[in-house]
């Protein structure tokens, strides 16, 4: 039964990594609350099944910030709304699914280990891609699916690539954030391996259009590569030498060129070979990066000054909820109160709307804590990255000019694959060590109790 069950829940993480879960109840003829629960009871069976590993996970403070922060302290601000009517029975089951399928992840990566949890996200970036790429460059194919959702049809219609996640900036910041985790690996990579999934993760971000995920893409692609050489990681140790940072730095500069060349002509050739040209609002955004470096810049500032207009509507509210907040959904609600067109665009904006500066800060006081802790030097080492700084830089970008960081259910699932990292004792790691290095089909090795 407890194997039924790991499989069961590692299907949940297929389905919401790949966004397939938005899908499936269309395709069943099922309605997407029944799916929905019958999930959430999958992640509570799983993690009674597995309650000793969860006992051990619970016992860490990190696992009691992150249930403060992502469900406790959500569930808290849901009060405040429901005393002036509002009903808030879907946020609080959201918030529960959530919960479960963050704390889940990391049982799940305590027990099957981080070798075979990666291998699992490889395949949901592997579907997740396809579905971008069909998008554009099968459209007829891709519409005979994703027309079958519910809405999905009017979405997916106006040509820029989301994949199954149908808005393109999720796709985008998607697409980053798993190119991070596949970038994360016990098991040395090889060159091909790193220029494969490069290329095609900057090939995907490209095609969603989605402009401030192409610019975090480069930042981060820039990194991991330069990384790789200037810093390198020998036998779970940083290693540094004057020579390796020389070839770092020009791989970095060499990096930065063909950017500037690069993106140029990808972005004309989208324009002119495939069918995102023929629709205004996809080809204007692909021109923002069409017209080389000066172009560039003049639209990265008539975009700034567009993401103000999206910002300013709500500073009225940040003043009145500054300290405490609105509660649970308190950004969505006051958009309808004021019948505002767009959200703002931004999670740090949307959280302090939501709960209040302290919120904010305490979610930054954790990842700081987190940061320059010695376990982070473990998992570093073990994972032969220093991802800390990387990730910091690339979530707060996220956060600044999008804001659905924190309702999407693919975050959640990473954050719990971290957190099992994070939580795993020394005698784990070389458990998930030999994982990475044994078959994919050959016997496994149980972890030891």
């Amino acid at each position: 039964m407890r194997k039924l069950l790991q499989i069961a829940f590692a299907i949940n993480i297929f389905l919401n990594l790949t966004n397939l879960f938005v899908f499936i109840p269309a395709w069943l003829g099922l309605p997407l609350r029944l799916i929905g629960g019958l999930m959430l009871l999958v992640n509570l069976a799983y993690l009674f099944s597995e309650r000793a590993v969860l006992a051990d996970l619970l016992r860490h403070k990190l696992t009691w910030a992150l249930l403060v922060l992502f469900f406790i302290w959500p569930l808290l601000g849901a009060l405040f709304p429901m005393f002036n009517g509002y009903s808030m029975k879907r946020e609080i089951v959201l918030q529960a699914f959530y919960a479960t399928t963050l704390l889940g992840a990391g049982v799940y990566v305590l027990r099957v280990s981080y070798a075979r949890a990666r291998l699992l996200a490889y395949a949901c970036f592997g579907v997740s891609i396809v579905g971008i790429f069909a998008q554009i460059f099968l459209p007829g194919f891709f519409m005979s699916v994703a027309v079958m959702a519910e809405h999905s049809g009017e979405t997916f219609a106006f040509g820029r690539a989301a994949g199954f996640f149908v808005n393109p900036n999720v796709a985008g910041r998607f697409v980053i954030l798993m190119y991070l985790l596949l970038m994360l690996s016990p098991k040395k990579l090889g060159a091909l391996e790193i220029l494969a999934v490069t290329t095609v993760s900057f090939a995907a971000v490209l095609l969603t259009a989605s402009r401030s995920s192409l610019l975090l893409s480069m930042g981060v692609i820039v990194y991991v590569i330069g990384h790789r050489f200037s810093v390198p990681y020998i036998r779970g140790r940083m290693t540094f030498s004057p020579g390796r940072f020389v070839l770092g730095s020009i791989t970095i500069v060499v990096l930065a060129v063909m950017a500037a060349f690069i993106l140029p002509l990808a972005s004309k050739f989208v324009l002119e070979k495939t069918d995102v040209g023929s629709t205004k609002h996809a080809s204007e955004r692909f021109d923002f990066f069409a017209h080389g470096f000066g172009g560039f810049v003049d639209r990265v500032e008539e975009e700034a000054v567009k993401r103000w207009y999206t910002v300013e509507p709500y500073v009225d509210g940040f003043k009145e909820s500054w300290l405490f907040g609105r509660g649970l959904s308190g950004y969505r609600i006051y958009k309808t109160e004021n019948y505002l067109a767009l959200t703002p665009h931004n999670t740090i904006f949307a959280m302090w709307l939501n709960y209040g500066v302290f919120y904010v800060l305490f979610g930054f006081f954790c990842f700081f804590v987190v940061a320059v802790s010695p376990r982070m030097r473990l998992v570093e080492n073990h994972l032969g990255m220093s991802f800390a700084p990387i990730l910091f830089l690339t979530l707060l970008g996220i956060m600044f000019t999008y804001d659905g960081l924190f309702a999407q259910r693919g975050f959640y699932i990473m954050v719990g694959l971290f957190l099992g990292l994070y939580c795993a004792p020394v005698r784990w790691f070389d458990f998930d060590r030999n994982m990475s290095e044994a078959p994919l089909l050959g016997k496994s090795r149980r972890r030891r109790q």
